[in-house]
């Protein structure tokens, strides 16, 4: 039937499972709604609903779900899919479910214009790149940060100085975590060109000497201390 092709592709934009909540907000139907939507579904062995998840039963059948989605139509799907969420959610239940609506977002930013969403989805990668590295998920952490920079306004330096500095550091830091040295050492020149203080340089140095003692240059990481004397 057409409602459970509908929240099929729904279901396969948010993954391999997702909790019958979101997906009923995704669908703008009640919870009762979305099953009986996903009761012939999951008769065919589609999907399952385990607690309060469903769950394609294989990878392969989210592939064909999603694969109902005409390539053209993906990004914009997901950008709907994204703005729903943050429409029907607060700001708390946004921060707890912060990867679920930014990588919906994410996979629709190509498509952003408007200044206003540009900026709430610089926050949210922000946050996700902040959880994700308290988690020790550099990698991921890496990915959200970087899509931050990205998002930021051209003048982000001069009318946005505070968010730019910490953003940026936190990506720098994440570079180095994963081994990626040479785009670390990018981003200290980078945040040195713009830093308005010593303190603010020192924190570079800093961050910078560790970079070239882990990756064993000493040499450089006693330049560095030098240069932030």
């Amino acid at each position: 039937p057409t409602a459970s092709q509908d929240a099929l592709k729904q279901l396969a934009c948010l993954g391999h499972s997702a909790d019958a909540s979101v997906l009923a907000m995704v669908l703008g139907r009640s919870e009762q709604e979305t099953d009986a939507d996903l009761r012939e579904s999951a008769r065919a062995g589609l999907v399952v609903r385990l607690d309060d998840r469903y769950r394609f039963l294989h990878d392969r059948i989210q592939e064909a779900a999603y694969s109902l989605i005409a390539p053209e139509e993906q990004a914009e799907m997901h950008l709907r899919i994204g703005r729903r969420l943050v429409a029907r959610m607060s700001e708390a239940e946004i921060a707890e479910r912060v990867f679920d609506v930014v990588n919906q977002w994410n996979r629709g930013a190509s498509l952003l214009t408007d200044p206003g969403e540009r900026e709430a989805l610089c926050r949210l990668d922000a946050l996700a790149g902040k959880k994700a590295k308290a988690a020790i998920a550099y990698g991921s952490a890496r990915g959200y940060l970087a899509q931050a920079t990205a998002l930021l306004p051209e003048q982000a330096w001069a009318a946005q100085y505070e968010e730019t500095l910490t953003l940026h550091l936190a990506l720098s830091e994440c570079e180095y975590l994963v081994g990626n040295f040479q785009r670390a050492d990018e981003l200290f020149d980078l945040i040195l060109r713009n830093a308005r203080s010593n303190r603010d340089r020192a924190r570079v140095y800093r961050l910078r000497m560790r970079v070239h003692q882990v990756s064993g240059r000493y040499d450089q990481a006693v330049t560095a201390a030098l240069d932030g004397l």
